[in-house]
């Protein structure tokens, strides 16, 4: 009977866990962070939205969309796997692999992003008449700057690895947006009536540009002087095989959330482009406080499935999820109470986009409700099953939406999105729990106190 008693207060007593305290903190920090760059493009959103109307908006859109999809290529996932691998070969000493990595890891990045720029323009010529012309020159304005948003992020990765998370996300999430914010309200407040949509598109790509060179020339180098100081040493096969399934899995993340925004302007046009974006900026912030625990959770989640602590590690998933949710409902609640309000503030006439934000509110909430269980699957050695979900994801997204946006618009998309999201998070949660033996959400914590109590018994 005692043994019961113990197995389950691992699990109900978790004010004593010496994790929720540093996760919390990193956390903090982290959302003060994001905290900004959400506000400050929410800002730019709402701005340009106003300035520009539904149908040169979803140009802009259209060719943001094709900035975010485009960058996880480019970047090859190396934004996740230096934070990986580079302590692993610091602490080994080897000096020369990391020096070689970084340098690959740059290169790599570069290459990919000069290459999806010569495809999108060999793209337009060939088939001109496949998108109109102003998608055609946003896309092209946004790859124009993909180079530089992609080496952001990839410096991201590697001041990371160097426990400088903060220097690395600063250009990113803070001063890009809040320069991309001044260059558009210094532009509206001189010439209102020479902003277009393909205008915005500029002005973001050139804040991206001026950041990324303040980036590399001012703000914290990259790497010490030990590294600096070897010579190069390269596994290049090795490097890209360990990067390319956080590649892929991000990829398909990505594409659910973005595809509704492109198939819709390929499919009917600028303006429905315009309204569905800022519906899935809405829902996207139901589910921004599990986004935010998972960098910090995830070290945690590897070091104590690593080391047996399966109860320990479990009542953590159980404590951080329970917040999360706690959240996740209260935003849910006021999105589906309060849909054309909120949209209203983007102007009047997005506020038809409401039943969508309703759909992808629904959506964002399961994905909220099943908890980390990618980030556990990615932690203890599972990440092609995440792949594979993703895939599964995106898949039915694009399906979904090519199939219902023809007649039913803008929800056809929501539909699309939010099933592929709720689809591929359940099975998320069915694979964590036969693979690592961890129920991934406090919804079930009745399930996991009575496998304890049969344990014990």
């Amino acid at each position: 009977m005692p043994e019961r008693q113990d197995s389950q207060a691992e699990i109900v007593n978790l004010s004593k866990m010496p994790h929720i305290d540093t996760l919390w903190r990193a956390s903090f920090w982290l959302l003060i962070m994001r905290g900004v760059h959400i506000a400050a493009m929410l800002l730019l959103s709402i701005l340009l939205s106003r300035s520009l109307g539904a149908e040169q908006y979803g140009v802009f859109a259209f060719g943001l969309s094709i900035l975010l999809i485009a960058v996880v290529p480019a970047r090859f996932g190396f934004d996740a796997y230096l934070p990986s691998e580079l302590p692993v070969l610091a602490s080994a000493g080897r000096f020369g692999e990391i020096r070689g990595l970084l340098r690959r890891a740059f290169q790599t990045t570069l290459a990919i992003s000069l290459g999806l720029l010569a495809l999108w323009l060999i793209c337009w010529a060939a088939a001109p008449g496949a998108l109109s012309r102003p998608l055609w020159i946003s896309g092209g304005i946004a790859l124009a700057a993909l180079p530089c948003f992609a080496l952001l992020h990839t410096r991201y990765g590697a001041l990371r690895a160097q426990h400088r998370a903060v220097a690395g996300q600063l250009p990113i999430f803070v001063l890009q947006p809040l320069l991309a914010i001044a260059l558009a309200a210094l532009a509206l407040s001189v010439a209102p009536a020479m902003i277009d949509g393909i205008a915005a598109q500029l002005l973001f790509a050139a804040s991206i540009g001026g950041v990324c060179l303040l980036a590399f020339t001012a703000l914290h180098r990259v790497g010490d002087g030990k590294w600096q100081d070897a010579g190069a040493v390269y596994a290049t096969r090795d490097w890209l095989n360990g990067a390319a399934p956080m590649m892929m899995a991000s990829g398909f993340n990505i594409l659910i959330a973005q595809s509704g925004v492109l198939l819709l302007g390929a499919q009917l046009g600028e303006q429905s482009s315009g309204l569905y974006q800022p519906a899935a900026q809405l829902a996207g912030f139901v589910a921004i406080g599990l986004q935010i625990t998972n960098q910090p959770l995830a070290p945690k989640i590897s070091q104590l499935y690593a080391e047996g602590r399966r109860q320990e590690l479990q009542a953590l998933i159980f404590r951080v999820t329970s917040v999360c949710i706690a959240g996740a409902a209260a935003l849910a609640a006021a999105f589906l109470l309060f849909a054309p309000q909120l949209l209203s503030i983007y102007g009047q006439e997005f506020a038809v986009a409401a039943p969508a934000l309703i759909v992808l509110t629904v959506g964002q909430a399961a994905n909220v409700a099943c908890g980390p269980s990618a980030l556990i699957l990615t932690m203890t050695g599972h990440s092609r099953t995440v792949v594979l979900l993703m895939a599964l994801g995106a898949a039915i997204c694009i399906a979904l939406t090519l199939a219902l946006s023809p007649s039913l618009g803008i929800l056809g998309a929501a539909i699309g999105s939010a099933t592929a999201l709720a689809a591929w998070n359940l099975g998320a949660v069915w694979a964590a729990r036969r693979r690592t033996g961890l129920f991934s959400t406090v919804l079930l914590q009745p399930l996991s106190t009575h496998a304890l109590r049969k344990k014990a018994a």
